[in-house]
């Protein structure tokens, strides 16, 4: 078991290098998926062109 608490308002990435992964995240409620969508301004938008090639580079990092 490994754990990580990472402070409120700190970018962050998840990325699973193992099929046996389990991810829970806490955050205060109530959650609502169509406002939860404070992504870093750095990112490509899931649908751009170049989010494969920006998920690549952070795997391979």
């Amino acid at each position: 078991v490994w754990g990580i608490d990472v402070a409120p308002g700190v970018w962050h990435t998840i990325l699973a290098r193992s099929a046996r992964v389990i991810c829970f995240e806490v955050k205060p409620g109530p959650w609502d998926p169509a406002s939860d969508k404070d992504f870093a301004p750095w990112a490509p938008a899931e649908k751009d062109p170049a989010a494969a090639g920006y998920l690549e580079k952070l795997i391979a990092d």
